[in-house]
């Protein structure tokens, strides 16, 4: 009994020990995301607050503005 334990745990233990190995290797092999055409119209996340409101204003890199929804003001 004692050493179906200590077996068990230790299969336990390196089941544990694969799987936290697994996610680095898994977003390693994905490897840099490449920029193209069709995510360069895609809005991305607020990086300047608005003068007006002070709603976060989101960036378009195609265009090279911020913009605020809320105002509907373009600043760039």
């Amino acid at each position: 009994m004692k050493r179906t334990k200590k077996i068990l745990a230790l299969v336990l233990a390196m089941m544990m020990a694969f799987s936290l190995m697994a996610m680095p290797a898994m977003a390693y092999e994905e490897g840099e995301h490449v920029h193209t055409e069709a995510c360069s119209d895609v809005a991305r996340i607020p990086a300047m607050q608005c003068y007006n409101c002070g709603r976060g204003m989101t960036y378009y890199i195609g265009e090279g503005y911020f913009y605020c929804s809320r105002c509907d003001i373009r600043v760039g």
